[in-house]
């Protein structure tokens, strides 16, 4: 019966081994720093949030609807404008997309928002348009 002790310098495949794995961690690394930095996962962390903001389970008319629609002011900028594809055309600038959110907030009896197929066309540093598609809670995406 023999015994085979453990020699290191007896792995012929130790150094690549570890230098593969090396590789692999620092690729992993710098995929995901890429995509945490990326516009579009900031762009889709807003979506959720102002689907959020406008998501409810009652009508609201309190300070609970202030709050939530308040919190939309963080997120859009100033000149935004959000078309429905309805015949009222968009609604333009910040103040007008927070009232007609707090509207939808007290005339409807519950609203869960979610974005779909959302498509991010980024225009330089500071600018990007989305064009999503956005149904209430009940209905099936297409």
């Amino acid at each position: 019966m023999s015994t085979h002790q453990y020699n290191p310098t007896y792995m012929l495949g130790s150094r690549p081994v570890r230098a593969a794995i090396l590789v692999a961690a620092l690729a992993g690394s710098f995929a995901a720093y890429r995509w945490w930095i990326s516009p579009e996962r900031h762009i889709h962390r807003i979506l959720n949030d102002v689907a959020a903001a406008v998501s409810h389970e009652e009508p609201e008319n309190d300070l609970r609807a202030l709050t939530a629609v308040a919190a939309l002011q963080t997120h859009l900028s100033p000149d935004v404008s959000i078309d429905a594809g309805t015949s009222t055309g968009p609604v333009k600038g910040r103040q007008d997309v927070m009232a007609m959110a707090a509207r939808l907030r007290a005339s409807t009896p519950m609203m869960r928002l979610q974005f779909f197929d959302a498509d991010i066309t980024l225009s330089g540093d500071t600018a990007a348009t989305t064009r999503a598609r956005i149904l209430p809670e009940g209905e099936s995406s297409r």
